[in-house]
């Protein structure tokens, strides 16, 4: 372990699989309290900004998002839901405390005139046993069962660009029963999916919601060719909270939603994106004062205790709704290491299928997911805007460019990898080399006719291709060369067909290291590198 983030399994291993319809469970923990006292603090804000339709309140804040996505309920539901929440929040105090916890000692207009950011001032602190704390930290156990991951694959290292992106894949949206059959031919569904993610970190996003399309009745399905890649996430990410350990924990919460509820679904997808972050702040919060040396299981419980808190709200609105919404699917993947397989060696996970039922219908989206790698993307404005092209290791002439010719304004290039753009086709005239992130062109503008993509390799100055980093070409790089100093290289992405020598002493003396492929930690050769050559086998 050379930096203190953790350590590389010897082996691949399977990643597990996990999906649910509602709520991910949790067990009884320390870390339930605070999503509990999170939740409470969210679902009063709610009937608060209900009951009081006329208070002014602060933009971008949880109360604002709610407010936005009342007005677009129609006037019966609106009315109906003011009238729920007005009972909730004029009851005794002793009553509200009961339903929602320690907030329920504010009146509902002095809790909206802190915000939900700033509830918990004037109350007693949350009352957290803190050493059991220090041990569900420490362990993971926070689930209600442990997380257990398949027994490991002998599979070798593979070749080639490591897989450092995961991504989340729909093919199929199948309407197995039409929602308000009693409408008969009068009604056909017209359908919508947004979602959450919650990372390893619990970090929460919004993925906004698309049109599937309308006309759906009982049996029709659309299928997507190619697969519509739902959301991603990155495999690399760093962070001071535990989670950034292997193994880590991905959580998807797909939102299905008819579109002739007026937006409603949409407009809350702000509301759950507010609500899992505040979890992460304050489970920040409680750790900040134990010092402990994390397990690996703690990377699902965070992403969980996350996804859970944001589930029960959305549950809890539905009731609220009379059942107005379907309810929220949660797909988790426990993800071993880089470069890990499914089961089978299979790069590409089962295709797995999420059930929504709800107003009398019954919905099935298929979905999978699939590790990948980085590679370059052009685009057809600056600032990454536009139509695009992703790009793999190629030569791509101006009939393969299905941007268009002379349309490219901006390129995303990940570390290790080189884009030549060329101002003519068949890869002649002037040319200019890329090897990162380029959001404008000036000098280049609009002018790419053909394209090379290779892949270099690139050093790096922690395990898990983090830290510092520098990109090197064919070539002998002498310690002078080294832009971060020598004796601090960790891992090293390999292009394939390519050979990386390092060597212990300038002047490429000393004990030697050949690399053929990409190696997230050097264990043996770990800091020990001062000068390095780079050559195609």
């Amino acid at each position: 372990m050379a930096d203190g983030l953790g350590t590389i399994p010897s082996t691949i291993t399977a990643p597990t699989i996990q999906e649910s319809s509602g709520s991910p469970e949790l067990g009884s923990s320390e870390l339930r309290k605070i999503a509990q006292d999170v939740l409470h603090a969210a679902q009063y804000t709610l009937a608060a900004v209900a009951a009081n339709p006329a208070y002014q309140v602060q933009p971008n804040s949880l109360e604002a998002s709610f407010k936005e996505a009342l007005t677009r309920l129609d006037a019966g539901k609106r009315a109906g839901i003011q009238a729920t929440a007005k009972a909730l929040v004029e009851a005794p105090e002793h009553m509200r405390t009961a339903t929602f916890g320690r907030y329920g000692k504010h009146r509902s207009t002095d809790l909206l005139n802190m915000g939900f950011a700033r509830a918990h001032e004037m109350l007693p602190p949350l009352a957290l046993d803190h050493q059991q704390l220090r041990i569900q930290m420490s362990t993971g156990v926070v689930l209600s069962t442990g997380v257990v991951l398949n027994q490991a694959l002998p599979l070798p290292p593979q070749a080639g660009a490591v897989t450092n992106r995961l991504g989340f894949y729909i093919t199929q949206v199948k309407c197995d029963d039409e929602t308000n059959p009693e409408l008969g031919s009068l009604s056909s569904d017209e359908i919508a999916i947004g979602g959450i993610t919650v990372d390893e970190t619990g970090d929460t996003e919004k993925v906004g919601e698309q049109s599937v399309g309308g006309g759906f009745d009982d049996g029709d399905v659309k299928n997507y060719s190619p697969h519509w890649q739902f959301t991603s996430f990155s495999l690399s990410e760093r962070h001071p909270l535990p989670g950034s350990k292997w193994p880590k924990a991905y959580f998807v919460t797909l939102l299905l939603a008819e579109k002739d509820h007026g937006g409603f679904s949409s407009a809350l997808q702000d509301v759950w994106v507010i609500v899992g972050n505040k979890v992460t702040e304050e489970v920040q919060k409680a750790v900040t004062d134990i010092t402990i040396e994390t397990g690996p299981a703690i990377s699902s419980a965070l992403g969980k205790i996350a996804a859970w808190a944001v589930n029960e709200l959305v549950r809890y609105i539905i009731r609220m709704l009379n059942d107005d919404l379907f309810p929220p699917y949660v797909a988790e993947l426990t993800v071993p290491c880089f470069n890990y397989r499914f089961p089978g060696g299979s790069k590409t996970g089962p295709l797995q299928a999420a059930h929504f039922i709800g107003h009398d219908g019954h919905y099935t989206v298929q979905y999978y997911w699939k590790p990948y790698a980085d590679s370059p993307v052009v685009y057809e404005h600056n600032g990454y805007g536009g139509r695009s092209q992703m790009l793999n290791v190629g030569r791509y002439d101006v009939g393969q460019l299905s941007i268009g010719n002379d349309r490219i304004n901006s390129v995303k290039v990940p570390p290790g990898w080189k884009v030549t753009l060329y101002q003519e086709a068949g890869f002649w005239g002037n040319t200019k080399v890329l090897t990162a992130n380029t959001p404008a062109l000036p000098d280049f503008n609009g002018g790419t006719s053909s394209i090379i993509v290779e892949r270099m390799a690139v050093v790096y100055e922690h395990i898990d291709y983090d830290g510092r980093s520098q990109v090197l070409d064919v070539g002998r790089y002498d310690l002078g060369q080294l832009s971060f100093g020598h004796d601090r290289i960790t891992a090293v992405m390999v292009p394939s067909g390519w050979k990386v020598t390092l060597y212990e002493n300038a002047g490429f003396q000393g004990r030697t290291k050949v690399l053929t492929a990409d190696t997230p930690a050097l264990l043996d050769f770990n800091d020990r590198t001062s000068s390095i050559v780079v050559e195609r086998m």
